[in-house]
């Protein structure tokens, strides 16, 4: 069973609501692996411009620039905000998915079924994303405060060489 919800959209049901009561689709473990492929070469990309000689300040402004991209783009594949640090109703180990139900009868599938399902593979996408989440906010944290370092040397720079 816990198959046949990871390979179709399942959907999260709250800790205090009825198993009929969904509160949203989850679509995305099967567009985990690709979406820190995506991730990965996104975060590669700029290192392209880097040949292209662009100053210092464009280059950090470029990586800025990329990792808000990122986190907006996850986003948005995942359904939550993924700028906040609150993974707790992103990553549901307890889902909900529609299995069709064959009548013996008939040889069509007449009727769905609920089933709740548990998917320890949520547990993993937590610490994954998590990781990439601390690790994208801490590459942005470092590259504005350089960005800022670079630009205040660059302006003392101009001051000084002005007074000459």
């Amino acid at each position: 069973m816990e198959d046949y919800c990871f390979a179709t959209s399942t959907a999260h049901v709250p800790d205090d609501a009825n198993i009929t009561e969904t509160s949203f689709k989850l679509n995305y473990y099967q567009w985990v692996p690709p979406i820190f492929l995506l991730m990965s070469c996104a975060l590669y990309m700029p290192s392209f411009l880097l040949r292209a000689n662009f100053n210092d300040i464009a280059m950090k402004c470029v990586y800025l620039a990329n990792i808000l991209l990122q986190m907006l783009l996850v986003s948005i594949l995942l359904g939550f905000n993924y700028f906040a640090w609150n993974f707790k109703d992103g990553f549901p180990v307890l889902t909900v998915c529609e299995v069709p139900v064959r009548q013996l009868a008939h040889d069509a599938y007449a009727a769905s079924e609920r089933v709740q399902c548990v998917l320890m593979v949520n547990v993993v996408n937590k610490v994954l994303f998590a990781i990439a989440w601390f690790w994208l906010v801490a590459t942005f944290v470092l590259t504005a405060l350089s960005l800022v370092t670079r630009v205040l040397l660059e302006s003392i720079n101009r001051v000084n060489l002005s007074r000459i």
